[in-house]
């Protein structure tokens, strides 16, 4: 008999929720060896044995070489693989990946291609309330859209099968800290969460301080009340853009009804460009280039050109007989249209 938490008891009842429980999964679990993970892990791995589900866990560690203990950090995170009788995978990040934008792109394709092999349709991270709550504020200081300002959501799809799961995301850090001191768990302290040129860092051990002591010491809490409801209303703006998507395209070409777009509110316009776009050449837009590209729409501007950087395409549209057209070029000036035209 397995000693549960309440903690334990919590993410049960999440589980239930979206009848993942009892279904036969695989899961892979992103560890780095710090105390959100080893929790994360640690309840995984109980209720697997507790309940004899028919999961399967596995592990994906990532050595960035970034500090001088990061080998060991990765050994600690096999040793503790090995107690668990999990399997583990365990990478070194490439010297001419640099910086971390090009390394956080570097891990997602190593686990999507790592889902792919272990067929895999559950990746589980250990991100916390309080990741959430940092995020919000990176996000917004930023300057990006109300979309990302809720970005930490429990569940989401990454791929056509393919979840992105993200139990902890209720809990607060305190509260994970002291989950792994009750069950003694061997964590391992990164001292660069200490750095204060990481812009997080600061967000954390300064302007959280300071909100708390100074403005309202309940800021945390309020803020992800707020987040909450950013949350329900993107939700809300997804659902509606899901539904004029469908009513609003030609039904032989690509294309959209001009006069029904430009009657849409403006935040729909701007993501129904950018879903469209996606869904037919699977190009991801900047903010920049939607908004002109709008604009573009709106003033029945005859042709726009989107040059992508670093790529060989050209993405044209343009409103022709009550219909928006899009197609894109190489630098070759032969025109290709999507495989489903």
């Amino acid at each position: 008999m397995f000693m549960f938490s309440i903690i334990h008891q919590t993410i049960i009842k999440v589980l239930i929720y979206y009848k993942l429980l009892f279904n036969r999964q695989n899961l892979l679990v992103a560890v780095s060896g710090g105390q959100d993970s080893l929790c994360l892990i640690k309840i995984l791995h109980d209720l697997t044995k507790q309940y004899e589900l028919l999961w399967k866990i596995y592990i994906v560690n990532f050595n960035h070489k970034w500090r001088l203990d990061s080998s060991a950090n990765s050994n600690l995170v096999y040793l503790f693989a090995l107690i668990l009788t999990l399997k583990v995978y365990i990478y070194k990040l490439p010297s001419s990946i640099n910086n971390e934008e090009l390394a956080r792109k570097w891990r997602y394709k190593i686990i999507y291609l790592i889902s792919e092999i272990i067929l895999c349709t559950l990746v589980c991270t250990a991100h916390t309330r309080t990741d959430k709550t940092e995020t919000f504020f990176f996000n917004l200081l930023r300057g990006n859209s109300i979309d990302s300002l809720s970005s930490l959501s429990l569940l989401k799809k990454t791929y056509y099968y393919h979840y992105l799961f993200r139990p902890l995301v209720f809990l607060e850090r305190h509260e994970i800290t002291w989950f792994c001191r009750k069950f003694l768990l061997p964590i391992w302290s990164d001292q660069t969460n200490y750095f204060y040129k990481f812009k997080r860092n600061r967000i954390r051990e300064e302007l959280f301080p300071y909100l708390r002591v100074y403005l309202n010491n309940q800021s945390e809490q309020q803020l992800n009340y707020t987040i909450f409801g950013i949350y329900k209303d993107t939700e809300y703006l997804q659902y509606m853009v899901s539904y004029f998507y469908f009513r609003i395209q030609h039904s032989s070409f690509i294309a959209l009804n001009y006069y029904l777009f430009v009657n849409l509110h403006y935040a729909l316009q701007y993501r129904l460009i950018k879903l469209f776009i996606l869904e037919q050449f699977g190009f991801i837009l900047s903010r920049i280039q939607i908004i002109e590209l709008v604009n573009s729409i709106q003033l029945q501007k005859p042709y726009y050109v989107i040059d992508f950087n670093n790529s060989h395409y050209r993405l044209n549209l343009y409103v022709k007989n009550s219909w928006i057209y899009s197609c894109y070029y190489l630098y070759d000036n032969k025109v290709y249209l999507p495989s489903n035209s």
